[in-house]
């Protein structure tokens, strides 16, 4: 397949995951700007998260539970209720900061906008992750939290109010970061 199949099956799989309700809603602008461009086209992306999350102490991801998930900053409260805990696994409250995956037409036009991220919008993290079949790149935010709440019944952190300033403050660093690449885009782009 060339450039031009692999973006009209990303743009459709999109479009139907907009119907389906299954994209970050926050996100969605942004994919759209940058499928927009003839030389791009978005694949699986998240706009950042807050999560409580039920995972077995051999990390199986078949037994993993979503405890509670947003695509924003979180109140005390709202962890509070989803907080809960099993024999053999661990609680976590987690902050993952935003991740964009974007097929680019060329290797030239995947540097330079890999020279927009990495070096005028701080998204050290950022680079190809595949060239064939297809080129693809990844941009990643800097700012990140995992913390152990519970281990089975043992509650390891007590401190929720803390914790939540601090994965709240991160994720608002990971949100001005991706709006300030996409400021940077748009003018370098269009």
């Amino acid at each position: 397949m060339d450039f031009e199949e692999y973006k009209a099956i990303a743009l459709k799989d999109l479009e139907e995951a907009k119907d389906r309700n299954l994209v970050d809603k926050p996100i969605i602008r942004y994919l759209d700007l940058i499928n927009k461009h003839k030389d791009f086209y978005t694949t699986s992306s998240c706009y950042g998260r807050i999560t409580v999350d039920l995972v077995p102490f051999r990390e199986n991801k078949k037994e993993h539970k979503w405890l509670g998930k947003w695509h924003r900053t979180v109140k005390l409260e709202e962890i509070k209720q989803v907080i809960t805990w099993e024999k053999g696994k661990i609680t976590w409250l987690k902050q993952d900061s935003f991740i964009l995956h974007i097929g680019v037409r060329n290797l030239s036009t995947a540097e330079k906008f890999l020279e927009l991220a990495r070096n005028k919008a701080g998204l050290k993290r950022s680079g190809i992750m595949q060239i064939k079949p297809r080129i693809m790149v990844e941009l990643i935010g800097l700012d990140a939290l995992a913390a152990p709440l519970f281990y089975e019944k043992k509650e390891i952190v007590k401190d929720y109010e803390s914790l939540i300033k601090i994965a709240n403050k991160k994720f608002k660093r990971n949100e001005e970061r991706l709006i300030h690449f996409m400021n940077l885009f748009e003018k370098e782009f269009f």
